[in-house]
């Protein structure tokens, strides 16, 4: 083991006078551990002695909200109050006393400019602070400085302004979420005049002889947004203003591609934000203000880089978790990482939680689970209420995020298992634990109606198309108290869920739940009415409609181009299922030949085995593990005894006026060099197979046969309806689109939180007064290549789950819960469903085999300490070097 102290990090340092007895810092974190009027608790107590005792010379709190509606949840600090200055004046004195010199700094913020009484979206939104006012701007100046008040008489040693984050400061401070013209907006010096000011407050009201810092983005990291040349004058002007220390962090929360980008860049590298280090110790040259960095810091050969680079502070968050003595274990000569989540490994955090149920380390950095999921599920806080047997609990957060809980708890595909590896490696049964709760809510009438608003004073939007991504849509416009109205052509609302997936996976009582939910929350629903036959968009807008979500979904089956379609026995995959769903009549052959490897392949196959059919085959180019249909499917399919035979393609379909067979080549290779679909066919390798029924189920494609000539609503390349990526706007002002509509075919879930997302951005562009859809978020273009080098957009990337196909099957010995299913003699001729709902003791053990919460622990806080630490010896014992 490598033995040598790096002085650097614990040379002593001065602050306006204040003694820091070494330059490591506790970066702030959002604890959730206060009491719900923002006081001190016994926790906090317990949490800020152990920061304390730790070794670190600078700790900073949690944000406190300066107002009680700007707290970022309901047990977040406050200093809004001055009844709460005698908790806090505790919190200091347990620190100062367990300390050994420890200083602490008294962290402010305010969420954002909703929590002011704008109301625009929801709380990490891009936009807000246009709305207020010269008089609401002023009043919230002033809550900072009677705020930084309150710090000192509690007897802090120091205040830091949180101006970082998309929190209300760094809106101002952006571009990208400040388009005002006045003297907050327009240049970055103006846009700077807001933390000025609150600094100027701070200043009337502490004195200039008391600490002052700022917590700023080093980059915004999202289009039209300030990258460190202008960050690092921000930085310049507060020096000059006062200021006595800034951290450097980022960016704002938007971008969970870049989230991921630079996680993964801060494991190879380490420091999310070391790019921006020379900007900001240049700009500050010649100034006394101390410069600390945070983000993803873990390795003290690194820390000790940090300051060769001109940081005098290093700061960190997460690793004091992970590690409370990790300050005193450097000292000591043991240079090894920090066991913590900034890298790309669950941390000890994730097993021993430090003072027991208090800290929720999704409070500190989202689950992998929630960041892939489309709709952002809080799945860890869910599993914890299952895990304490909470279910009442569990069944309201889940509809929280959710309101088609009830279909997605069984077709989702389930992309968080993929980022998932539980206790032992395996991926905890997610998606069968959400299942076990909304079945539990629904036996138990929890959760069945929707919140709603309490008024509904805002105008009315059209959502054409009741399937996910519409029904979605409209659920969450309600929520923000608009009058949404569902135009749906089918008889029956839900729109694929309704009739393009079979009953044995997708029972129809299960659908009607979620519409009924949907319903609940002031969703107007009208069936048989079709666009383009009843009504045009432009109908929409005469009717009093200001805004058109078009989800009309990718209902048309793609054609191929092969001899013989045209004979009776022929049809296509969408179009059966759509019979079958609706109840009309359809039937099939004794022998059926199902071409193509997706979903709905699977189902036309799965649903011609209950109609009779004897021999069901499925011909695909791809090979097994290159299917695109979802693998429990395939596996199901397998099962009953329908044969795939991969790796070949039609060549044509043989009969004389009926099917009587399908000729197949084989296909040598799906994809070309560059990734792209284009088959290549050993065109001498062609074998005849027998069939009386071919169903044909190679894509879907978007039903845009309602589009006028010559609609301003433009369409791509693909024949998919073209949006801005930014906003889901069309080319249409007030028009907006998303799911299949937009990207094809796509997953139940990818459709849902289109939806949600395309209810964020009209909800965005209702309350921004501009007068086109695409005008008031679109990214300005940007000539310079400076982005290139901060912001890697690129798709997150994670590991998956499983390999191949025979991976779904449970290994003996496997921890993932067995979901019971329907006897293969029972379900092959009935449309029952097919799998079961695990029960409340498998639920519970799933939940807790979560890594992100562990609820077995001691009571006792030095107990739980004691445990720690021997955990952590035993993993630095079996790792002399860590990658």
């Amino acid at each position: 083991m490598e033995s040598r102290v790096p002085r650097s990090l614990f040379e002593p340092y001065k602050i306006k006078g204040l003694h820091v007895k070494n330059r490591l810092m506790r970066s702030s974190m959002v604890l959730s551990m206060a009491g719900p009027d923002g006081t001190v608790t016994d926790d906090l107590l317990s949490m800020y002695r152990i920061a304390a005792q730790s070794g670190v010379g600078l700790c900073c709190t949690g944000g406190m909200a300066v107002n009680a509606d700007g707290r970022l949840n309901w047990q977040q600090l406050g200093v809004w109050s001055d009844d709460q200055i005698g908790g806090l004046a505790r919190l200091v004195d347990n620190v100062h006393a367990y300390g050994d010199g420890c200083v602490l700094f008294g962290q402010i913020l305010s969420r954002n400019a909703e929590c002011w009484g704008y109301s625009d979206s929801r709380g990490d939104s891009p936009v807000g602070i246009d709305g207020l006012s010269e008089e609401q701007i002023w009043s919230i100046i002033e809550a900072f400085g009677t705020a930084a008040v309150r710090v000192r008489e509690a007897g802090f040693d120091g205040i830091e302004l949180h101006g970082a984050h998309g929190y209300l400061i760094s809106q101002f401070l952006s571009p990208a979420t400040n388009t005002r013209t006045d003297r907050w907006g327009g240049s970055v010096e103006k846009r700077a005049t807001f933390l000025l000011e609150i600094c100027a407050a701070v200043r009337r009201g502490v004195g200039d002889d008391f600490p002052l810092g700022v917590k700023m983005n080093t980059a915004d990291f999202v289009p039209r947004g300030h990258w460190p040349a202008q960050t690092a004058q921000i930085a310049r002007m507060l020096a000059d203003d006062g200021v006595d220390l800034i951290e450097m962090s980022g960016g704002l929360p938007y971008s969970l591609e870049l989230r991921e980008a630079l996680r993964r860049r801060a494991a190879e590298k380490e420091c999310y934000f070391r790019d921006a280090i020379g900007p900001f110790t240049e700009a500050l040259a010649g100034t006394e203000v101390a410069l600390a960095v945070v983000g993803g810091i873990r390795t003290p050969a690194v820390m000790e880089e940090m300051r060769s680079l001109g940081v005098d502070l290093v700061s960190m968050a997460r690793p004091w978790l992970c590690e409370p003595d990790l300050a005193k274990r450097i000292a000591a000569g043991d240079l090894r990482p920090a066991k913590c989540v900034s890298s790309l490994r669950a941390c000890n955090l994730c097993l021993m939680k430090l003072p027991t149920g208090s800290v929720q380390c999704e409070r500190f950095y989202p689950g992998d689970c929630r960041m892939s999921c489309p709709i952002e599920q809080d799945n860890p806080t869910y599993m914890a209420h299952v895990a304490a047997g909470e279910m009442e609990q569990a069944v309201r957060v889940v509809k929280a995020d959710n309101p088609l809980a009830n279909s997605l708890s069984r077709v989702c595909h389930a992309p968080c298992e993929t980022a998932c590896r539980g206790k032992n490696g395996e991926p905890v049964s997610l998606r069968d634990l959400k299942r076990f709760v909304v079945d539990w809510g629904r036996e138990h009438n929890i959760g069945i109606e929707a919140p709603r608003p309490k008024t509904q004073r805002r105008g009315k939007v059209a959502v054409v198309g009741s399937g996910p991504a519409g029904l979605t849509c409209a659920y969450w416009l309600a929520q923000r108290g608009y009058k949404p109205t569902v135009f749906e052509k089918e008889a029956v609302a839900g729109g694929m869920l309704a009739w393009g997936i079979p009953t044995y996976r997708l029972p129809r009582d299960v659908v009607v739940a979620d519409v009924d939910y949907v319903r609940s929350a002031g969703v107007e629903i009208q069936t048989s009415v079709a666009l383009g036959r009843d009504f045009t968009v432009g109908d929409l807008f005469n009717r009093g409609y200001c805004a058109v979500f078009l989800a009309t979904g990718a209902p048309t089956s793609r054609s191929i181009d092969v001899p013989g379609i045209e004979l009776a026995g022929v049809t296509q995959g969408l179009d059966f299922l759509r019979a079958v769903g609706l109840g009309e009549p359809a039937r099939v052959g004794r022998r059926v030949v199902v071409v193509g490897g997706g979903n709905v392949a699977i189902d036309s196959a799965m649903t011609a085995l209950r109609l009779g059919a004897e021999e069901v085959t499925i011909v695909c180019l791809e090979q097994l593990d290159e299917l695109p249909a979802h693998r429990d499917q395939v596996e199901d399919a397998l099962e009953e005894g329908i044969t795939i035979k991969p790796g070949w393609g039609p060549l044509r379909i043989v009969g004389a006026g009926a099917v009587t067979g399908v000729e197949l080549v084989r296909c040598s290779s799906v994809f070309d060099d560059w990734g792209a679909f284009n088959p290549a066919y050993c065109e001498t390798d062609v074998e005849r197979t027998v069939a009386d029924t071919v169903i044909l189920a190679i894509g879907q494609a978007p039903g845009l046969d309602w589009l006028a000539e010559g609609s301003s609503i433009a369409v791509s390349d693909v024949g998919a309806l073209e949006v801005e990526g930014f906003t889901l706007a069309t080319s249409m002002p007030g028009v907006f689109a998303g799911g299949d509509a937009v990207v094809g075919a796509g997953s139940v879930v990818e459709a849902a939180g289109s939806g949600r997302y395309a209810a964020e951005s009209i909800d965005r562009y209702l309350t921004s007064g501009a007068g086109s859809s695409r005008s008031y978020l679109t990214p300005a273009s940007d000539p310079e290549t400076r982005g290139d080098r901060f912001a890697p957009y690129v798709p997150m990337v994670r590991p998956t789950a499983f390999r191949d196909v025979a991976e779904t099957r449970l290994a003996e010995g496997s921890q993932r819960a067995a979901v019971p299913k329907l006897p293969l003699a029972q379900r092959m001729r009935s449309f029952a469903e097919i799998t079961g709902t695990i029960s409340e003791d498998e639920a519970t053990a799933q939940a807790r085999r979560c890594q992100k919460y562990d609820l077995n622990l001691e009571t006792d806080i030095s107990a739980s300490l004691d445990r720690m630490v021997s955990a952590r010896a035993l993993v630095f014992d079996a790792e002399e070097d860590t990658p």
